[in-house]
């Protein structure tokens, strides 16, 4: 990498120069100026020669006038052509005489038509005198008074000196060295005129004379006519672009470096005659010269710009000439070159960037403002800091930013404009104009940064493309109040957005109904078409199946549940673990959206019926709707009734149709109300299910147009309370009492009573028949915890899953059922209910979504596969039943299936084997087992004593005579009495019994008034009553004395002691 290039003849390479300049502007060198001289190549004389001819005729030789021919005879001070040593010259042929370029330009400039030769196709070439020489016009004729112009390598300057000759009538003869070297020493031996260029040593030492031909013509030398002299070109000095960075001093002293030509020709003559090299050389001439280099040094302290003094010693930048040592140095980043004027003169100094401004390069002439958006708080620094998040600053050169105004920030860092500040994510600006005023967000809303009402209201970006203020799907904002943000439920009923928009055409506030003859069809609002119509044949379809189910409920009470009264327990598990479902999609907890589905398609079951299109038939509000959905309960049950009162009627008795059995009509409106308890307790809390907006309101959950504590909440609330104490609360409390009270009437013979609530023991075992209150609390506990923790998610949760574990142990402990299948299918059920009821399988921020989503469908898959498989063992029960089979194996999932025979002898020698042992060695051996052993013993005694009798009720084990009152067998022989009296038949249907031949069934008796007691039993069907001698009897109006008069303890007593 060169740094200084002198003795550069720039323009002879102008071009090529100008090029360099364009395409490097960054890198190309620069261009000092002339060195002290010029550079020319021009003919020349010998001073020997011109001395000659001065002193013969007084003529110098040195300008072009002293050689024209017709005056002059120049030729006689130079060798003839002939006389030089022609093995040292170059032919014509190998010359520039030969250049058809060169020589029609001359023959056009001068005519000379007799200096070229022109051959056939027009090729112009120079005439070639004697074989190596070309003769001018001046001395053609007469060559012996042409002089030789001598010159090197094809012809240089040729075309030059063959004008001149024809213009001026110059005798001139032309040769061309054969080589360097004969170029070199041919003048030396003869006295030629020259080719030769200056400063050059060639031909130093002939000391030639430049001859002067007219003043150079630019014009006429660019159209190629060279008769004037050539131009001088400035001999120049080169140093790299980069000097003035690196070494100031260096281009100062080039700056003034200049040395004349007689000073370089003096060094050259000294190389010549010493044969040193070059450093000796210009050692030599600058210790004898030195009055001529001193001025080219810049004087002490003297420093540029982009440089500062420095102090070698202190090792620091000088801010003055004090220090002895000084030198010059490029100012570093973060300081810039300042001018300091003294008594010495012009200097530079390093001086800090003030705050406010920076330079990263060194060797700077001045600092940068920090731009807008930036700011710098310390002098001297390399660059400035960015404004941080929530400042700006508009103005350059600034040490501080602005902040933005309360609660706004900016989104990037460097911000240059106030306009740059929005509210920050989660606020919104609620100003208009350019003004700022941040309010928080709220439930509801997407508030990205720089969110406002305006772009809240057109949905436009407040930024960038993903920087739209929005709702949030789920909720809903009037165009009016977009502030006022309503949660929808469900919440796909409101799909965000901007506000005032609804899914599918919905309407309200929240989206919560259908314009007037639409209804919702789970996508959109549509047309109603023929939906009044299809509700109208539903209504009646409800009635109809309502009272036909007197004939299918009240079937004969067996210990055994047949396959078709496995059915009906089945049936009624799958309507209350689907109002189940249905209750925890009421919650307020987020779901995964394949449960959410699932249970808004089962919302039917909690009376939710605007998916049914059930406003094309009622109307469209929401009071309307739950009115007539309180109402359908209510409705059902008189309808019952009123089958009931038409069956007494004379006009059906005398089509042959039974008069219904009040005690049945009873029970057939306790089992309807038992299935749909649930339901019912759901329906009347709703009103109280208030959720809150994110606004401040609330809602009714499943009528969230009714603002709870507003306009329309107080009907509602008026009709959910009253349906909550008559047919929930009121219902529960009776069916406790009757519960409490069963073993009593049964004792008593109050038939119609028992009768009238078969329904809260016929589907359980006789141990167990009180398990429908714990049924009832779990349907009841499931809608309290819904309107306790509507808006606490939480609350909700644990109060279910409390219900749910409750509910589970009892049953899992007890298994009530009669069916054993029953039992295990209501486990799983609870337990998958469980499941999702946990917490864990709601969405939140702590569980992948796609997990919770799977999850969910597995235990979906759980309760359908337990209810599918349920179906499918009572139709198979059905089946092998009508096909004279063994169905109980399979309802009793193949438990109690062993041949009755077997179990018979065993039982009978287990009693022989009992009587023989000692009393005492029996007592020591029973108190020694565990006590679920015990149990067992207990639980064998229970069923011995209550049910195993022989047909003249006799008693088995007269041995085994508890005291009285012990109540270890006193429930099961209550049971058993109350079975009896749930065999007596009302005229019901059971679809098998009339293929059950082995099996005795009860006759209906023939109506008669009243109907407060059943009638008399057949014969071989009555319950035996028992006399106070503990005989049985079969007059069914006969009571026991003790029975009738004493407490049910008291009547166990007897019928133990009967039974024993």
């Amino acid at each position: 990498y060169v740094h200084i290039n002198v003795d550069v003849w720039t323009e002879g390479y102008a071009e090529a120069w100008a090029q360099v300049q364009a395409d490097y502007p960054n890198k190309a060198p620069k261009n000092l100026g002339n060195m002290g001289y010029s550079g020319a190549s021009a003919a020349y004389v010998p001073l020997a020669v011109q001395e000659k001819a001065y002193d013969v005729e007084s003529i110098n030789l040195d300008f072009y006038r002293d050689y024209n021919g017709s005056r002059q005879n120049p030729g006689a001070y130079f060798a003839h052509p002939l006389d030089l040593d022609l093995s040292k010259l170059l032919p014509c042929a190998d010359t520039a005489l030969m250049s058809n370029e060169l020589m029609s330009g001359y023959l056009n400039l001068t005519g000379d038509s007799a200096g070229v030769v022109v051959d056939n196709v027009g090729l112009v070439t120079g005439k070639c005198f004697d074989g190596f020489f070309w003769y001018g016009p001046a001395c053609r004729d007469n060559p012996s008074t042409c002089l030789t112009w001598f010159t090197g390598g094809t012809g240089w300057g040729m075309g030059e000196i063959l004008l001149k000759a024809a213009v001026y009538n110059i005798p001139l003869a032309t040769a061309v060295a054969s080589s360097w070297g004969n170029y070199v020493n041919l003048p030396a031996e003869s006295n030629v005129m020259l080719y030769w260029w200056v400063p050059d040593s060639t031909f130093l030492r002939l000391q030639p004379r430049r001859i002067t031909f007219p003043e150079h013509d630019l014009d006429a030398w660019a159209q190629g006519d060279r008769r004037s002299a050539a131009k001088d070109l400035s001999v120049d000095k080169h140093v790299s672009r980069d000097l003035s960075d690196l070494a100031p001093e260096v281009e100062e002293f080039m700056n003034r470096f200049h040395v004349s030509l007689k000073a370089v020709n003096e060094m050259m003559l000294n190389q010549m005659d010493t044969n040193d090299d070059d450093f000796d050389v210009a050692c030599r001439w600058i210790l004898s010269n030195e009055d001529r280099w001193t001025a080219w040094i810049p004087e002490k302290g003297k420093c540029f710009s982009q440089f500062g003094m420095y102090s070698e010693n202190d090792k620091n930048f000088l801010q003055s000439r004090q220090a002895i040592s000084i030198t010059c140095r490029a100012c570093p980043s973060g300081s810039y070159s300042a001018q300091l004027e003294d008594s010495q003169g012009i200097t530079h100094v390093c001086q800090e960037c003030p705050s406010g401004s920076f330079q990263v390069s060194g060797a700077s002439v001045s600092c940068d403002l920090c731009p807008a958006g930036s700011y710098q708080n310390e002098t001297g620094s390399l660059g400035c800091n960015r404004c941080p998040a929530g400042q700006y600053q508009n103005e350059e050169g600034q040490h501080g930013c602005k902040q933005c105004p309360a609660g706004a920030t900016t989104l990037l860092l460097g911000s240059n404009s106030i306009s740059d500040c929005g509210c920050k994510a989660g606020s919104i600006n609620i100003a208009s104009g350019e003004a700022l005023e941040c309010i928080p967000c709220g439930d509801g809303l997407d508030c990205p940064f720089s969110s406002s009402i305006q772009t809240l209201q057109t949905g436009l970006p407040s930024s960038g493309e993903q920087l739209v203020t929005r709702i949030q799907s789920g909720y809903f904002a009037t165009i009016s109040d977009p502030l006022k943000v309503f949660r929808c439920r469900p919440s796909t009923w409101c799909i965000g957005g901007t506000p005032g928009t609804c899914a599918g055409g919905l309407q309200g506030e929240p989206c919560a109904f259908c314009p007037d003859g639409k209804s919702w069809t789970g996508n959109e609002c549509t047309d109603c078409g023929a939906a009044a119509l299809g509700w109208a044949v539903a209504v009646v379809a409800g009635l109809a199946g309502s009272g036909g189910a007197y004939f299918f409920v009240n079937a004969p009470v067996t210990a055994q549940a047949r396959p078709f009264k496995t059915g009906q327990m089945a049936v009624g598990l799958a309507v209350n673990a689907l109002q189940s479902l249905a209750l925890l999609g009421l919650m307020s907890a987020k779901w995964p959206a394949t449960f959410e589905q699932t249970s808004s398609s089962l919302q039917i079951f909690v009376l939710d019926m605007d998916s049914l299109s059930l406003s094309c038939f009622v109307g469209g509000t929401s009071s309307i709707s739950y009115v007539a959905t309180a109402f359908v309960c209510p409705v059902l049950l008189s309808w019952v009734g009123l089958c009931y009162a038409l069956s007494q009627l004379s006009c059906f008795r005398k089509c042959k149709s039974q008069p219904w059995k009040w005690p049945f009509a009873l029970n057939t409106m306790g089992l309807g109300l038992q299935l749909g308890f649930g339901t019912i307790a759901a329906v009347s809390l709703k009103p109280m299910m208030c959720y809150k907006h994110p606004n401040g309101r609330y809602s009714v959950l499943s009528y969230p147009t009714i603002f709870c504590g507003e306009d329309g909440h107080g009907l509602l609330l008026a009709f959910g309370i009253g349906l909550l104490t008559l047919f929930v609360l009121g219902f529960l409390v009776v069916c406790s009492y009757a519960v409490w009270n069963l073993p009593r009437w049964s004792v008593e013979g109050k038939h119609g009573k028992v009768q009238s609530f078969r329904f809260c023991t016929s589907n359980f075992r006789l141990d167990s028949y009180g398990f429908i209150i714990p049924l009832l609390c779990r349907g009841l506990g499931f809608a309290v915890s819904i309107v306790v923790g509507t808006n606490l998610p939480p609350v909700q949760t644990g109060l279910v899953s409390i219900v749910l574990v409750a509910y589970t142990v009892v049953q899992a402990s007890l298994r009530p059922w009669k069916a054993p299948a029953i039992n295990l299918a209501d486990t799983v059920l609870s337990a998958s209910l469980l499941i999702l009821a946990s917490r864990s399988l709601q969405e939140d921020g702590d569980m992948e979504a796609k997990l919770g989503e799977h999850f969910t469908v597995i235990i979906l898959m759980l309760l359908l596969a337990c209810l599918a498989s349920l179906a499918v063992l009572c139709i198979v029960g059905v089946i092998v039943q009508l096909v004279g089979g063994n169905w109980n194996r399979i309802l009793a999932l193949g438990s109690g299936s062993q041949d009755p025979a077997k179990i018979s002898e065993a039982l009978k020698q287990c009693a022989h084997a009992l009587l023989e042992i000692e009393n005492a060695y029996l007592r020591e051996k029973i108190a020694s087992i565990n006590s679920y052993d015990v149990i067992a013993i207990l639980n064998f005694i229970n069923v011995i004593g209550a049910d195993f009798q022989d047909e003249n009720r006799t008693a088995l084990a007269p041995a085994l005579n508890f005291s009285q009152g012990s109540g270890i067998v006193g429930s099961r022989v209550r049971m058993v009495t109350i079975n009896a009296r749930l065999s007596t038949s009302a005229g019901a249907v059971d679809p098998s019994s009339s293929i059950a031949a082995q099996e005795p069934q009860p006759q209906p008796e023939p109506p008669t008034p009243g109907n407060d007691d059943l009638p008399a039993l057949s014969e071989a069907q009555e319950p035996p009553k028992h006399n106070n001698q503990g005989i049985a009897s079969n007059d069914p109006t006969a009571e026991s004395p003790d029975v009738a008069q004493g407490d049910p303890g008291d009547a166990k007593s007897k019928i133990v002691s009967t039974v024993f």
